[in-house]
């Protein structure tokens, strides 16, 4: 039988393919860089945050969790950037409203195709640039269970 993970529900969780690739200052090596979600280490590399893009402030990356593989998943693609990979209730920015990936009109279904999918935890729930979207982390509160529901970024 299939592990099929706890993101290929319509909740609202924040998963991401591993593939997916978002820019990260990376602190060993003193760079900013692109990785693979599945590649990123916390401690060493920061997310860029959109909400204090004004102050150029990335944001630690308190954990990565690996959430197994997800059936429901969305692929995004903007000119000039690789394609990032969403489950089809992860939350990101459309037109200044926070919407889930199903719900985005350039996502696209991905048919037959089970992705591997991890959690970005940072402190707050934080939107984060990946791949010119503006997506959802998951806040460490809910994470470890202390709130009922994913945060909903602020913008």
């Amino acid at each position: 039988m299939n592990h099929l993970s706890r993101c290929d529900n319509s909740d609202g969780s924040h998963c991401i393919g591993g593939e997916s690739l978002i820019k990260v200052y990376d602190e060993e090596i003193d760079q900013v860089v692109e990785k693979k979600v599945c590649e990123l280490v916390p401690g060493r590399h920061m997310l860029w945050s959109v909400a204090q893009s004004s102050t150029n402030q990335y944001i630690e990356l308190l954990g990565i969790q690996y959430s197994g593989r997800a059936l429901r998943v969305y692929r995004f693609q903007s000119p000039d950037h690789a394609p990032i990979l969403l489950t089809s209730g992860h939350k990101l920015l459309h037109q200044g409203k926070i919407v889930k990936a199903r719900d985005h009109p350039e996502g696209k279904r991905l048919r037959d195709r089970e992705v591997h999918v991890y959690n970005l935890i940072t402190s707050n729930g934080d939107l984060v640039l990946m791949s010119g979207f503006q997506v959802a982390t998951e806040s460490i509160d809910h994470h470890l269970g202390l709130t009922a529901h994913p945060s909903l970024p602020s913008i």
